[in-house]
């Protein structure tokens, strides 16, 4: 019988594995999280969410940073 030669791994595909099989998360998923937390930040803005909730008292929020920062 003849024997049947197999291809080399790939560097890039045992670490496209190991990523996977570890839930290791990549620059892309940092950055879905990141802009669904803006978005998240911007509606509750837009809404006055935290206003209308009579448990949370009032506070004053810096502009300039978000709850990522």
């Amino acid at each position: 019988m003849k024997r049947i030669k197999k291809r080399p791994v790939s560097f890039d595909a045992m670490v496209r594995f190991f990523i996977r099989h570890y839930g290791i998360p990549t620059k892309r998923d940092i950055f879905k999280l990141m802009t669904r937390l803006d978005q998240l930040e911007e509606l509750i803005e837009t809404t006055g969410a935290l206003e209308r909730h009579r448990g949370i008292a009032k506070r004053k929020v810096s502009k300039g940073k978000t709850s990522v920062d």
